[in-house]
């Protein structure tokens, strides 16, 4: 009886994700509703449900109370704004990955100044060069996103807390696919400019305005996906 359900969870998710890649579903396409996906594919509505949270978790589409679901990338928002978005991470999921990023990541920046290479320096300038070239595409952003980090992880060359935080390296990716996709309808671009202002901060050895862009961002985006998962109007705020 399992087999047979994934199975035909798998050909809803597969119906759709075919329709995304080859482009007939563009950015900003509404999905056809749970009973038009009923009458297209005669699948129940648990199994459409559970193809479309893969969808959703895996960040391909962003479903609005009372809108539907749509295709996420550069989403046309004319009449979505101030909808309530569903949010794929837990507040208490949220709550503990930035409370370890608050303990690590300010330790980070201070050794990221004080121990970086020239190399290092060069990775993580390649990594804000790529954020720059992808604030369009979520995904995209969100994997430099990522390797700016890590690159500034790899500069403090200490190697137990590189591997501690190597450690829930996937919790940690899903956490800033999350971030990004939630507020891809503010200006990535936005983001970028943050982290360019931290790699100068790194670069002019200026350790206490690194550190404070770490804590006042880090505590800004707290408060912004608690008011998104409320459905709050949420306050013009930058993030890392």
């Amino acid at each position: 009886m399992g087999e047979i359900r994934e199975s035909k969870v798998e050909k809803v998710y597969n119906y759709c994700l075919g329709k995304i890649h080859t482009g007939e579903w563009e950015p900003g396409t509404k999905l056809p509703s749970e009973n038009e996906l009923f009458e297209s594919l005669h699948v129940s509505k648990v199994t459409i449900r559970a193809a479309l949270q893969t969808l959703r978790s895996e960040g391909l589409i962003i479903t609005y109370h009372g809108k539907g679901s749509f295709v996420s990338g550069y989403i046309q928002r004319d009449n979505l704004d101030g909808e309530k978005i569903i949010v794929n991470i837990t507040p208490k999921e949220l709550l503990d990955i930035t409370e370890f990023r608050e303990a690590v990541e300010v330790k980070v920046a201070e050794l990221c100044i004080k121990n970086a290479t020239e190399d290092d320096l060069a990775e993580i300038g390649a990594a804000l060069e790529e954020m720059c070239e992808c604030t369009h595409d979520y995904l995209k952003y969100s994997k430099a996103d990522a390797r700016f980090h890590y690159a500034m992880l790899k500069g403090t060359h200490n190697k137990v807390l590189y591997h501690s935080v190597l450690s829930v390296q996937k919790e940690f990716d899903r956490y800033l696919d999350e971030l990004n996709r939630v507020f891809v309808s503010h200006d990535l671009s936005d983001s970028y400019q943050l982290h360019k202002q931290l790699y100068n901060s790194i670069l002019e050895k200026d350790d206490k305005l690194a550190t404070s862009l770490v804590m006042l961002n880090l505590r800004r985006n707290v408060l912004r996906i608690k008011k998104k998962i409320a459905g709050e109007e949420m306050e013009d705020y930058l993030y890392l």
